[in-house]
């Protein structure tokens, strides 16, 4: 993995995954219809790692992240998915991941003015890039006999942008909403013809997904922090056009 090029090479991870769910299937409910299926699952997790690589929020001089060994850290949380359809008319699927993220024992470290490593007290501490709720939902009906029409909404909680939990150093929770348009035609000559239609971010929210940051003691003593952030784009559109032989 790419590193500072004074660092010591990257050691191996390893990894002690421990998981357990529960699923549950059913086609007969009547509820919404004749022709209700319901799904539900749950699946635990906890992973327990030993020099695990997680990233520092910094880029090397070409642009790629730097990432650094975390002795002990985990990961553990659980991940709920549901999904409800009536007579194929309209359907909702939805995915929930609630997560605890945490480097154990975390050194914080910056630089003074002569680049020269200050370290913090050891904690426990957020792995960065690791939000502790995601979610996303889609929402789709079929109004007539070729169309179908999807909402699509998904959700991030705040992401540190390295592994000091700093909130000056964090991407902003965001969620998004996306609308999809499919229409299937059936010549003669083909299976089906599909046209599509995506408008994403339809609410033309401002956020951003990604980003990485630098901080250093200036030579006042105080530190200086610089972030860096990937906007994403406004709203938007997509065009397609499938073909089924």
């Amino acid at each position: 993995t790419d590193r500072p090029t004074d660092g010591q090479p990257a050691q191996a991870e390893r990894l002690e995954d421990v998981e357990g769910g529960y699923r549950l299937a059913r086609t007969d409910f009547t509820f919404l219809g004749p022709r209700t299926a319901v799904r539900f699952e749950a699946n635990g997790f906890y992973m327990n790692y030993r020099n695990q690589l997680v990233a520092t929020g910094q880029l090397n001089d070409v642009g790629t992240a730097l990432r650094t060994n975390a002795p002990r850290s985990y990961r553990r949380g659980v991940e709920l998915s549901g999904f409800v359809a009536a007579d194929d008319k309209i359907s909702l699927n939805t995915t929930l991941t609630l997560s605890q993220n945490r480097i154990l024992d975390y050194q914080d470290v910056t630089y003074d003015a002569d680049y020269k490593p200050v370290l913090a007290a050891p904690r426990t501490s957020v792995i960065s890039y690791s939000p502790a709720v995601t979610s996303a939902s889609t929402l789709e009906g079929q109004p007539l006999k070729n169309l179908r029409l999807a909402l699509l909404y998904k959700t991030v909680a705040r992401q540190y942008l390295d592994n000091s939990e700093n909130r000056s150093r964090s991407i902003n929770p965001y969620n998004t909403l996306d609308f999809r348009l499919r229409y299937a035609l059936h010549p003669s000559f083909m299976k089906e013809i599909e046209l599509g239609l995506l408008v994403n971010n339809v609410l033309n929210r401002a956020y951003s997904a990604n980003g990485y940051t630098y901080s250093y003691l200036g030579a006042s003593g105080q530190q200086e922090t610089f972030n860096w952030f990937y906007p994403q784009a406004t709203r938007n559109f997509l065009a397609s056009v499938g073909l089924k032989f």
